[in-house]
């Protein structure tokens, strides 16, 4: 009789009138359900920026090679101050369990580290992440991929790196988890590698992992 509601995100489209929404149990196993939560709201489209879909993305091509993850959670944090800067999130939705959020202070920033069996030149990153905002009010929007590249530098072994594909639409609120990947590349040398994540403060968004192909 203990109900302890954890919320489960995914994105859908909504017609004008009448939608209906109907859930069917498959015979392998099964949960108590509580609510459906529908967020929708009017969206007045503008020119992309950066050409592909709305919000300035591209398609993210196949990644190639062995997967590891490295969840956002598990990272170094640097705080620039104890004011609304980079933290551990806890929620069910992103992988894991948590994620990172209120990253978007200038000079916040998170290290992440992974060890490489053999050199590999512009080896596959993906980076998981959802929810961005460009301003100060935490207001939740768009971002394209060269907002994202003016909101974080990225080093991979000290060498910058770029985000070249992916879009980033706004979520309905900043506790629903709806992941996008953006694709980046970077080269590996064997051994530990080492990705800071700095904000430039010029907006953010929250982070679920990072994932390198080796």
């Amino acid at each position: 009789n203990y109900y302890n509601v954890h919320e489960m995100g995914f994105r859908a489209d909504i017609k004008a009138g009448a939608n209906t929404i109907v859930i069917t149990a498959k015979g392998g196993g099964g949960c108590n359900f509580d609510y459906v939560d529908i967020y929708y709201a009017e969206v007045t489209e503008t020119q992309p920026q950066g050409g592909g879909q709305q919000g300035g993305g591209s398609t993210v091509p196949a990644a190639s090679g062995t997967k590891t993850r490295l969840e956002a959670e598990s990272a170094t944090l640097g705080v620039v101050s104890e004011s609304n800067s980079v933290q551990v999130e806890t929620n069910a939705a992103p992988s894991g369990g948590a994620g990172i959020g209120y990253f978007q202070q200038a000079g916040d920033s998170i290290t992440l580290t992974f060890t490489a069996t053999a050199a590999k030149t512009n080896a596959d990153i993906r980076l998981g992440v959802a929810s961005a905002t460009m301003n100060a009010s935490y207001q939740i929007q768009d971002m394209s991929i060269e907002q994202f590249n003016a909101a974080y530098t990225i080093t991979l072994n000290g060498e910058a790196i770029t985000v070249t594909a992916g879009s980033l639409p706004g979520n309905a609120s900043w506790n629903f988890w709806d992941v996008h990947e953006l694709a980046m590349t970077g080269n590996f040398k064997a051994g530990t590698n080492t990705i800071v994540i700095t904000a430039k403060g010029a907006g953010g968004c929250n982070w679920d992992y990072v994932d390198v192909y080796q």
